[in-house]
């Protein structure tokens, strides 16, 4: 399998009058024009109108919503047989910030990370509905079986872990909005 390199997205700002940057641009770089307020994301090759005065374009092909591949990382997990066995540890999904996951089977535990390796108490600042501390003081999301949860934010990892004794799968994907 070849693997990619991923450079930090960059934000450039300017009139709408202005040539946007094309040198050293890395991929999902955006620029926003002040003067309209439209917004713009970098292709690798070419900038691609992502709002109009801060409303979102979606584009459409034969009915179906199309997305650029790097907007979004779809998953999935493995079946988990004993209480906290690892179903799913993402890569670095630090240029996503729209992570959608839902519990296949069983109860999973979902717990984030900004450093990408500790999934600890720095999850604390994380704004959850339902969520619950496990007796290791790790700040989780617990989610029962055919739910969905979305988290909102910029994290370097996200783990979903079996809840329970019971077996458990999670699917999902991490995204651009």
């Amino acid at each position: 399998m070849a693997t990619d390199s991923v450079k930090a997205q960059q934000k450039f700002k300017g009139l709408s009058s202005d040539t946007k940057p094309t040198q050293n641009v890395p991929a999902i770089s955006v620029f926003i024009e002040t003067d309209t307020g439209n917004e713009y994301e970098y292709s690798g090759t070419s900038w691609i109108q992502k709002s109009t005065n801060g409303s979102v374009l979606v584009r459409q092909v034969a009915n179906e919503v199309a997305f650029p591949e790097q907007w979004y990382l779809p998953f999935t997990g493995v079946a988990g047989v004993n209480d906290n066995d690892v179903v799913y540890t993402s890569t670095d999904v630090s240029m996503y910030n729209v992570h959608i996951i839902e519990a296949t089977a069983g109860t999973v535990d979902i717990q984030v990370s900004v450093d990408g390796t500790n999934f600890n108490a720095l999850q604390a600042a994380v704004l959850l509905h339902d969520d619950v501390t496990t007796g290791g003081g790790v700040k989780v999301l617990t989610m029962a079986s055919g739910k969905i949860g979305i988290l909102t934010g910029k994290y370097n990892a996200i783990r979903v872990l079996q809840n329970g004794a019971t077996a458990s799968n999670a699917r999902g994907g991490h995204g651009v909005m």
